[in-house]
């Protein structure tokens, strides 16, 4: 399947390959066309999306629903795997898979310069958009946490390997039960006098 998103439009077509030459050819019309609609403010919003062609190999590991078809920059994709997963830029660069000066560029919206990237990108983008709707009171207590035989969630985005729902089911318990004892605590410490605390540190 090759996914093209131009001028805010998406156009998926069935293909198990798509040739260098497609690539280059639909890159230079989107590009041209857009400036020709004046569709675009600038050169470099025309060549970011004429350039943002994302062709996805079958034999990849993507869970493919309509959300892998929004018509999201790069720049959008970035910002929400950053703030779903709640993640710092060292940590962001590293889930990616480049370098820190990168993961700015993307955001400023120069494009992924290879299919792998691009892909890779999807992939956390899909996973984020999953993660964001558990609507987990701490979603940075279970990114790095190896609850998975061993295994973290950061470690399976990064690799792109399976990531089922009774995954994402486990983490949204583990966060209710660990909102709770908080709350619970909290509670615990409102009874609590003066007296008790400074017995607790004697």
């Amino acid at each position: 399947m090759t996914t093209i998103v131009y001028n805010n439009k998406t156009y998926v077509r069935q293909k198990s390959k798509t040739s260098m030459t497609e690539l280059l050819l639909a890159g230079v019309v989107g590009f041209f066309g857009s400036i020709g609609t004046g569709g675009f403010t600038n050169n470099r919003e025309a060549l970011e999306h004429a350039a943002y062609i994302v062709p996805l190999d079958n034999d990849l590991n993507i869970q493919e629903t309509q959300d892998n078809t929004l018509p999201l920059t790069i720049s959008e994709q970035i910002k929400l795997i950053k703030n779903s997963f709640a993640l710092n830029m060292s940590t962001m660069a590293e889930l990616l898979k480049v370098s820190r000066p990168t993961v700015y560029a993307w955001i400023k919206g120069e494009p992924p310069k290879t299919q792998e990237l691009i892909v890779h990108a999807n992939f956390l983008t899909h996973h984020a958009k999953i993660y964001a709707e558990l609507n987990l009171d701490r979603p940075d207590n279970f990114t790095k946490r190896p609850i998975f035989d061993g295994e973290s969630l950061f470690s399976l985005l990064r690799e792109e390997k399976q990531i089922t729902e009774s995954m994402y089911t486990l983490i949204k318990d583990l966060d209710t039960k660990e909102s709770q004892t908080r709350a619970n605590g909290l509670k615990k410490n409102e009874l609590r006098t003066s007296d008790d605390i400074l017995n607790d540190l004697a």
